[in-house]
């Protein structure tokens, strides 16, 4: 017979638990926040012939009528959808901590509650965003990108990543794109690799005041002629159908065309969201009750659950195509 006087009962520690976390999640820098008034409406592009013609024969006779600027254009259908999620807090959980079963869980539980459920949401516009992106034919190039044969990350005369910058900032200009809002995207591995390379570090330093110090983003940037900093994406996500004994983490990269290999993409941000604005893409936002997140709170009493709630009516949409160009496998071939 086992002696129970010496038997040791653990508990749940109160002040200690262990999680992971996602970083670097860049998407609504990339396609910026657009509220709309219903779930769908439609965005005007004025015809880029009309914007740019210089007619030759602008001269007018004595008492003739001016010439008429005749503006032509297309429309894109953008549209928002219902997303939301719920987080409980069990009554088991407030015993736990001391409380009375059924009783309004503490601050520090609500909070945790509410920012699982905004994670989620977060979480799934980055995909919605990176997938869009991805999948999308920029500047005349084919959907997927352009190939940069992991150049990006080599050290030496190898590294195309000035080149490839150059070239592409060209092109866009040549599409009639504005010079002073581009930006660069790129994802994490490709970002740390490329600020090793000795190439990088030479360009930028005298521009830092720091001969040995690594780029810093906006230094990275600058060192290409873009104004804006660098952003790096380095989100994860969870590929695998979910488990009942959690052993389901397939972990993912958002930003990346093919596994492993990076991807960067470069882009005009619009200063603010409003008439002929300049915009690759946006994520269309409706409000509900007002709010752009709705989050309510509940108590299921069959369940002897507190639930947080938070819905958002989002969507994704790419508009000017000519606004931005991607690569692909930046990092690795």
């Amino acid at each position: 017979m086992a002696d129970v006087t010496v038997q040791e009962v653990r508990t749940w520690l109160q002040d200690a638990s262990i999680r992971y976390k996602n970083h670097m999640m860049i998407g609504k820098e990339v396609f910026p926040i657009m509220p709309i008034a219903q779930t769908s409406a439609k965005v005007w592009t004025w015809n880029k012939g009309d914007d740019f013609r210089l007619d030759s024969n602008a001269i007018l006779a004595k008492g003739a009528e001016a010439h008429e600027i005749e503006n032509k254009g297309t429309s894109t259908n953008i549209d928002t959808e219902q997303y939301g999620w719920k987080h409980g807090v069990h009554d088991e959980d407030l015993e736990a901590l001391g409380f009375q079963s059924g009783s309004v869980p503490p601050a520090n539980l609500q909070q945790e509650a509410v920012e699982q459920v905004a994670y989620k949401l977060d979480l799934l516009a980055e995909k919605r965003v990176a997938d869009k992106v991805i999948a999308t034919a920029w500047a005349g190039q084919s959907a997927g990108g352009e190939d940069a044969a992991g150049a990006w990350a080599t050290e030496g005369s190898g590294n195309t990543f000035y080149v490839d910058v150059t070239a592409r900032i060209n092109t866009l200009a040549g599409k009639g794109v504005p010079q002073d809002r581009l930006q660069l995207m790129m994802d994490d591995q490709t970002y740390r690799s490329l600020i090793q390379c000795d190439d990088v570090k030479d360009r930028i330093k005298y521009t830092q005041n720091i001969s040995n110090s690594v780029p810093t983003p906006i230094a990275l940037a600058n060192s290409v002629g873009l104004s804006l900093p660098v952003l790096v994406g380095g989100a994860l996500y969870n590929s695998a159908e979910e488990k009942s004994d959690g052993t389901d983490a397939t972990i993912s990269r958002l930003w990346e065309v093919n596994s492993g290999k990076g991807m960067a993409f470069l882009f005009y941000k619009p200063a603010t969201m409003g008439l002929n604005m300049t915009a690759c893409g946006v994520q269309p936002v409706t409000t509900i009750n007002g709010r752009t997140r709705n989050t309510v709170t509940y108590r299921d009493d069959k369940k002897r659950t507190w639930y947080y709630e938070s819905r958002e009516k989002m969507g994704c949409d790419s508009l000017l195509t000519d606004a931005a160009f991607m690569w692909k496998d930046t990092y690795a071939t």
